[in-house]
């Protein structure tokens, strides 16, 4: 079908990649945060940075998964995607 063949080709060529890139991002975010918080020991202002770092690199990755999981299932529920 064409319509899978469509949703397959942006799957792969586009929507995969991107989720990729970011999610680098937020793994460097969090592992700034984790540099932050650590170096940080006496600086309380740059030990507020390396936790709020942390948990936005937190709430990236589950954006990210939750993103991977929503067009998993559109994929799977038109397609037979794999």
């Amino acid at each position: 079908m064409l319509t899978a063949s469509i949703i397959d080709n942006l799957k792969t060529q586009i929507f995969n990649p991107l989720l990729g890139i970011m999610l680098t991002v937020a793994l460097a975010v969090f592992l700034m945060g984790l540099y932050k918080l650590f170096i940080s020991k006496e600086n309380e202002a740059l030990n507020a940075q390396g936790v709020k770092n942390i948990i936005w690199g937190l709430v990236g990755f589950a954006i990210i998964v939750s993103a991977y999981g929503i067009l998993r299932f559109v994929c799977v529920s038109i397609t037979a995607c794999v």
